[in-house]
């Protein structure tokens, strides 16, 4: 017992185990996402250099080669999607060398009346992970006729 509140007990040599039923922390991360042979991909949508969140862009996912949309979705006022869900190879591709890349890819369009359509392509995906793909929106010029005729006509001042 110790003598004073600043003197300790000695400790164990070997650490007590702890019983499994008791043991709560996490499983370890490789357990933690299971090879699914999926990914997933939030995109964000904003204006004048991510300082403005676009509402209502439409994202449309393609895959890299192909017209066939695989997924789309609309932004909401947070300028983001919610999450896709789309084929990957599974994450354990990525620890060999092999003949075939450890990601799938994807294009990704994204547009809204208000601005000029943004196209990204080669969007790798990998396989239980999440991608995030900022994607920043030039707005359309707001006079887009060429033929509407810009003259000002100031009245004469009658002194």
């Amino acid at each position: 017992m110790p003598n004073n509140m600043y003197e300790t007990e000695p400790r164990p040599a070997t650490p007590t185990p702890i019983p499994q039923e008791q043991n709560n922390s996490p499983a370890p991360l490789e357990q933690s996402f299971p090879d699914t042979s999926t990914g997933q991909l939030v995109v964000s949508v904003f204006t004048a250099n991510q300082l403005y969140p676009v509402v209502n862009a439409q994202v449309t996912v393609t895959e890299e080669n192909s017209e066939e949309v695989i997924v789309s979705g609309t932004t909401d006022r947070s300028g983001r999607t919610t999450l896709f869900t789309l084929p990957a190879p599974s994450s354990s591709a990525s620890q060999e060398p092999t003949v075939r890349a450890p990601f799938s890819e994807y294009k990704v369009t994204v547009t809204h009346p208000d601005f000029f359509e943004a196209e990204i392509e080669n969007v790798q995906l990998f396989g239980s992970i999440i991608t995030q793909l900022p994607v920043n929106l030039v707005p359309l010029p707001e006079i887009q006729n060429n033929n509407i005729d810009n003259t000002v006509i100031i009245p004469r001042q009658n002194l």
